[in-house]
């Protein structure tokens, strides 16, 4: 009962009910807002310019590779990320102790690769 008397006198502190339910709103439309303002932001994912990137839940760390997506902003929802690619040519190149290195009667014979590849959509 000492409870009861307690909430029965602090909600009656010289507010009518009128200006109780205006607080409860301000208070319950502050709460609603600063959660948009967090989510939101949370629900896309950029996939940087020149680049493809797959979906990724990063809850399950599973990536979904049934669909390439290209560079830009996409909706995917909160706990989702990209994994990137980029999409250009890239320039791969091995020489020195990387490639192949073999001796003959003749001498050495250094071996240098060198190719371009891109990941297509």
């Amino acid at each position: 009962t000492v409870s009861v008397l307690y909430c029965e006198n602090f909600c009656t502190m010289g507010w009518s009910q009128r200006e109780w339910a205006i607080f409860a709103g301000c208070a319950l439309g502050f709460v609603a807002t600063l959660l948009i303002l967090i989510l939101v932001p949370l629900h896309f994912s950029y996939i940087e310019r020149q680049h493809i990137g797959f979906k990724k839940n990063s809850v399950t760390n599973e990536v979904d590779t049934s669909e390439v997506y290209e560079s830009g902003t996409h909706a995917w929802g909160v706990g989702k990320t990209s994994v990137q690619f980029p999409s250009t040519w890239r320039h791969v190149m091995f020489r020195g102790g990387a490639a192949l290195s073999f001796f003959t009667d003749a001498g050495e014979i250094d071996v240098e690769v060198s190719f371009y590849y891109r990941i297509q959509k």
